[in-house]
C-alpha cells in the first residue's frame, strides 16, 4: 500500500468520477495552454476527454486515480500499460497526465501519485516507463528528474497553416 500525506487518498476512478475528473483535466489543459498555446482545448473537448476516460475504466492495463483531500478533489493520475513490438524495449509504462490542483501543490501529493504510478507500472513487468513534458515547462522537467527520468528523444513541431515555415518545393527543369 502506498502512503499518501495526511488527509489524503488516491482511488481508481469510477463512473462517477468521471465529470470532476474531466474538470480537473480542463484545469491541466488551461494551465498547459499558458505554456505552450498549441494545448488549448479545443470546443468539443469535454466530450472527448469524458470518452477518453471511459475507455480507461476497467482495463488492466491502464489506471486512472483520483486524489482527494477529505471529499475535495485535488489531483489525478493517468498512466498505463503500451506494448511497442517494433522496439526492443516492448513493454512501456507510459504516465499520461499528472495534475494537482493549486491549492494542494507542494503538499507531497504529485510525488506520491507519482510513487504510486511507478509501483504499480514495475510490478506490471515493462521494460522502460515514458512521459512526455512541455520542453518549457521547467517546474515539470525539474519534477520529472527527481525520479529519475531524463530526456531521450525530442518532439518537434512547424505550422501546418503558415506556408512561410513550409520548404520550398525543389524546381524541376524539365
Amino acid at each position: 500500500m502506498m502512503v499518501f500525506p495526511e488527509g489524503f487518498t488516491a482511488e481508481d476512478v469510477g463512473e462517477s468520477d468521471i465529470l470532476e475528473l474531466v474538470e480537473m483535466i480542463g484545469e491541466f489543459f488551461r494551465e498547459q495552454e499558458q505554456i505552450e498555446a498549441s494545448y488549448a482545448p479545443a470546443g468539443s473537448w469535454r466530450e472527448t476527454v469524458t470518452q477518453s476516460v471511459g475507455t480507461y475504466i476497467g482495463r488492466p492495463d491502464a489506471f486512472v486515480k483520483i486524489a482527494r483531500c477529505g471529499q475535495q478533489a485535488a489531483g489525478f493520475v493517468i498512466y498505463a500499460v503500451q506494448a511497442e513490438p517494433m522496439m526492443r524495449l516492448a513493454r512501456q509504462g507510459v504516465l499520461h497526465d499528472l495534475y494537482v490542483r493549486p491549492d494542494y501543490r507542494g503538499q507531497g501529493l504529485g510525488e506520491a501519485l507519482v510513487r504510486q504510478a511507478m509501483w504499480v507500472l514495475r510490478h506490471q513487468e515493462i521494460d522502460v516507463i515514458t512521459l512526455n513534458v512541455l520542453i518549457r515547462n521547467e517546474a515539470a522537467i525539474r519534477f520529472w528528474e527527481r525520479f529519475g527520468f531524463t530526456p531521450y528523444v525530442q518532439r518537434m513541431k512547424a505550422s501546418g497553416r503558415n506556408p512561410d515555415h513550409a520548404p520550398k518545393p525543389a524546381r524541376r527543369e524539365w
